[in-house]
């Protein structure tokens, strides 16, 4: 009898630390958008810091208690895992677990095949603990194999909802949908044109990040109404197809395409297929659509002329006498920027705004070309660039005190990380780069970062990464150009970055937050 209560102890004892792994796990899967190959590859990354030393130990514990009294084995067990329970690492998520149908599906399936391992071998007691073990240490090999257990499930639910997304569309005749995507500007140029549309018409936009097709098709089915004249819809992409998806999906008549560059180099390959990942959306435009390009980008430039297009184009350009919509008279201030935009039939009209830098310039005016095509004069769309907000995250200034906040957290590129040292250059506070560098660009990831770290040591007087593994290309470039090590700073996350930021204030300082990296980047 005591023995059977020992073992029912010991494994609920395993269970409890073995539940804390799986929905770790689980949280990087989701964070991976449900992808092996991308959480394979954080797992490869992330062994070192998630296999601990203390796991390892058990081992000995094993090996010990089979040669030994049996009662004494499972209070061996017990003791070790209460203790590797109570020593797990306490992080601080950005973005927790969401506990999704589909997260309670997959754990479901985690629970079967588990226990039913397990139960297999329950009367074997010597393989039962090894096989509790191997789980305990590799949770991995139960996730991967529940994904694909219950893939055949989750696609036919997919292919329901998308199927549904896709007739509600098709119902809603009346429905001008603007497909926007880009390397970067993207949720910009979407809250900009909702901000510019709203005024004359009803329009529902993709919220957050939803610029996936299920995010897409999650707007469809549970936000798009019979009221709703326009449906503005976000079009991110990691892969070649990825906006075709999208498109086959919500149909688009109008296609905007922000600028391209080398981001998710990673599963792109190259920067030609993410070129004619993003030109999915113009291609996928009817005869009578419109689509609104970026004139100054060279790939986008360059991509154009190879293609013979049947819908109309419409282009936008700082003193490009070929754009449509050419900008021109650019001033730029704290307190925001002024400009004015001469469309291809000689209208001329200034424009100012709170935004900074010169790459939202190219966001708003993509905006007001697309509001301009939709009928609303230039003069009241003016009053409606006033009214523009920065989107959270990306270069918002934040004022606090003595301190101003230059956030520019969501993510980061090689343009777009130039751009915002543009910014804080023409600041005349001291100025602060706190920034975990750039991510996803592949075999030009360490070059990206290098280049960076060299154009931040022009510009800021005190620098502060964030991952000291991660970070390595810009202490690199840091360490070889000689900047001062007094100035700089090598934190272990964001949280001690931002503590130890006080030490570098004086007087009236400006703090750049570069990028800042997931969960699945803790180091």
């Amino acid at each position: 009898m005591i023995y059977a209560i020992l073992y029912l102890v010991s494994i609920l004892v395993w269970g409890v630390y073995f539940y804390q792994k799986i929905i770790k796990n689980v949280h990087m899967l989701q964070l991976n958008s449900y992808r092996i190959a991308r959480y394979w590859r954080w797992h490869q990354n992330a062994l070192r810091y998630y296999i601990r030393l203390s796991e390892l130990v058990l081992i000995l514990v094993l090996f010990i208690g089979f040669y030994i009294n049996g009662v004494l084995f499972f209070l061996m067990w017990c003791v070790s895992f209460a203790v590797l329970f109570m020593s797990l690492p306490k992080q601080t998520e950005k973005k927790k677990l969401v506990f999704t149908a589909r997260v309670i599906r997959l754990l479901v399936t985690i629970a079967i095949v588990t226990i039913g391992s397990v139960g297999c071998t329950i009367l074997f007691t010597k393989i039962a603990f090894e096989l509790m073990y191997v789980f305990a240490l590799f949770p991995v090999l139960i996730i991967v194999l529940a994904v694909l257990i219950n893939h055949p499930i989750e696609s036919m639910i997919n292919q329901y909802y998308i199927s549904d997304a896709k007739k509600k569309i098709k119902l809603h005749k009346e429905l001008k949908v603007v497909g926007i995507t880009g390397s970067f500007g993207k949720t910009s140029v979407k809250h900009f044109l909702t901000t510019l549309l709203s005024h004359d018409y009803n329009v529902l936009m993709t919220p957050e990040s939803f610029n996936t097709p299920l995010g897409n098709t999650k707007t469809i089915r549970n936000m798009l109404q019979p009221i709703h004249e326009i449906f503005i819809s976000e079009m991110g992409a990691k892969q070649n197809g990825d906006i075709k998806e999208i498109c086959e999906i919500v149909n688009p008549k109008y296609g905007v395409i922000t600028a391209i560059g080398e981001q998710h180099l990673e599963t792109f390959k190259s920067l030609d297929h993410i070129i004619t990942t993003k030109f999915e959306l113009i291609q996928s435009l009817p005869e009578d659509g419109i689509a609104f390009l970026n004139l100054d980008d060279k790939h986008i430039a360059d991509h154009l002329k190879k293609l013979n297009l049947q819908c109309k184009v419409i282009t936008y350009g700082i003193n490009n006498d070929d754009a449509d919509y050419q900008i021109f008279n650019i001033k730029v201030s704290r307190s925001g920027s002024t400009f004015n935009v001469r469309t291809r039939a000689g209208e001329t009209q200034a424009f100012d705004t709170i935004l900074l830098g010169e790459h939202n310039i190219y966001n708003v005016t993509a905006s007001i070309a697309v509001a301009n095509e939709f009928g609303i004069p230039l003069s009241k769309i003016s009053s409606y660039v006033r009214l523009i907000m920065p989107v959270k995250h990306r270069l918002e200034l934040i004022r606090n005190g003595n301190i101003t906040i230059l956030d520019d957290s969501f993510n980061s590129n090689p343009v777009g990380s130039k751009m915002a040292l543009t910014v804080l250059s023409q600041m005349p506070e001291k100025k602060i780069l706190i920034t975990p560098g750039m991510v996803e660009l592949g075999e030009k990831e360490y070059e990206y970062n290098y280049a960076f770290a060299e154009a931040a040591a022009e510009v800021c007087d005190n620098i502060i990464l964030v991952g000291i593994k991660q970070t390595k290309p810009m202490q690199d470039a840091l360490n070889n150009i000689g900047f001062e090590k007094i100035k700089l700073h090598i934190a272990k996350n964001l949280q001690e970055a931002l503590r130890i930021l006080p030490k570098f204030i004086e007087g009236e300082s400006m703090v750049l937050i570069e990028n800042d990296l997931p969960d699945t980047y803790n180091e």
